[in-house]
């Protein structure tokens, strides 16, 4: 009988093989498009050199660098507006254009921040992209020809006789720049569960779409519960609702909810610990992360486990590009007990004004959950009291 062999996007382990063959590639093509700082450095010794000065020349080495610093910011603009004209040709609707850190809310045109965008270079959020799947593919390759497109363009710059040495430097720096993008985002590559390449995702389009389709609709349909209190939710109808088995991780982190809500220690454990125990190698990277981040809260707040508290942050980590939402709590916790509440209360302050752009049922859910942790006592359970009721309750160890 022939082995089962799992898709290409699934892995063993928190990343994933095949995509993390072509790391090495990947490094070689960043040392390239890094390559403009050290030719810059050569060219202005030389030029002092042949100049006669014995200084080393540190003023024209800072404007060198400023400039190939602003070849970088420009290059991840170009792409993330290569994204936007695909998209927009597509008939996709941006909602959200952030660079370096800073977001900018289309739809109210004013400036927001956007939990999970903060630590990305740059990023463009469209709607409808699992409705019309061409134009999401379309959108990614939009990215990589506007790169490709920018490198002639630089470099025929550079070669204008009589360029200014700044201008030479930038334009220069603009095409390796340009060039590197378009190589790292037309490379397959995985870092973790939600950290990929363009390349990957336009891989998974081309060989398991409606795989790609079901997880980004779970994200999108998780995040509108998350809009909403889970007051207000019909529990036995979404369950019902999503009752296949590729459901399993959707269905999970609405019970986890919704038991967090009615702040039942015991069954967020039990929900914790079955999800642990059963959670599929193909789920969302999104989903992981939380449940895993999730776990690491409760082993700290409620059971005094600092192994499995330790174990699940690392774990998070891998599975996550900017798990800042995901460990936030743990950090509040940690910062409680250890007496900084006056930079528990600063954090969790900066975290509400984070979501200044969403619905107020979500403000209102984090502030009181982030309010609970602020309060928080000493654990409910040791560890050997936690295995015990497991092992009466569950039947697991």
């Amino acid at each position: 009988m022939k082995e089962r062999r799992e898709p290409w996007y699934w892995s063993d382990t928190d990343v994933d093989p095949w995509g993390r063959k072509l790391m090495p590639l990947s490094y070689l093509v960043i040392a390239g498009m890094f390559a403009p700082f050290w030719l810059i450095c050569g060219m202005l010794i030389v030029q002092a050199e042949r100049a006669g000065r014995a200084s080393f020349p540190i003023q024209e080495l800072a404007a060198a660098f400023l400039a190939a610093a602003g070849a970088f910011g420009l290059t991840v603009i170009i792409h993330e507006v290569g994204h936007w004209v695909a998209g927009h040709k597509h008939g996709l609707r941006l909602l959200y254009a952030m660079f370096f850190g800073v977001t900018y809310n289309v739809k109210e045109r004013r400036l927001t921040r956007v939990p999970g965008l903060t630590g990305a270079l740059g990023a463009v959020v469209f709607d409808r992209l699992t409705e019309d799947l061409p134009a999401f593919r379309s959108m990614l390759i939009g990215g990589i020809k506007f790169n490709l497109i920018t490198v002639p363009i630089a470099a025929g710059f550079a070669l204008i006789p009589g360029t200014p040495e700044l201008l030479r430097i930038f334009a220069v720096a603009t095409a390796f720049f340009s060039l590197g993008f378009a190589l790292i985002n037309a490379i397959p590559l995985r870092l973790n569960t939600t950290a990929v390449s363009d390349g990957y995702l336009i891989r998974w389009l081309k060989h398991d779409p409606p795989s790609l389709k079901r997880q980004m609709d779970w994200s999108a349909q998780l995040r509108t519960y998350f809009f909403c209190s889970p007051k207000d939710w019909d529990l036995p109808a979404l369950m019902d609702k999503h009752a296949s088995p590729e459901d399993y991780p959707f269905r999970q982190m609405l019970r986890l909810i919704h038991a967090q809500d009615q702040n039942d220690p015991r069954m967020v454990g039990e929900i914790l610990e079955e999800g642990l125990a059963h959670w599929p190698r193909g789920a969302p990277g999104n989903l992981t992360g939380s449940l895993l981040g999730e776990a690491a809260v409760f082993f700290t707040q409620t059971v005094d486990h600092p192994a499995r508290a330790k174990h699940y942050e690392k774990r998070v980590k891998r599975n996550l590009q900017y798990p800042t939402l995901e460990l936030a709590p743990l950090k509040v916790i940690r910062l409680v007990r250890s007496g900084k509440r006056k930079s528990a209360e600063t954090m969790v302050n900066s975290l509400v004004r984070s979501l200044d752009a969403a619905p107020p049922a979500l403000r209102e859910n984090v502030q009181r959950r982030y309010a609970a942790m602020l309060e928080s006592g000493p654990p409910q359970f040791t560890a050997a009291e936690w295995n015990e009721f497991c092992q009466s309750r569950l039947g697991d160890a």
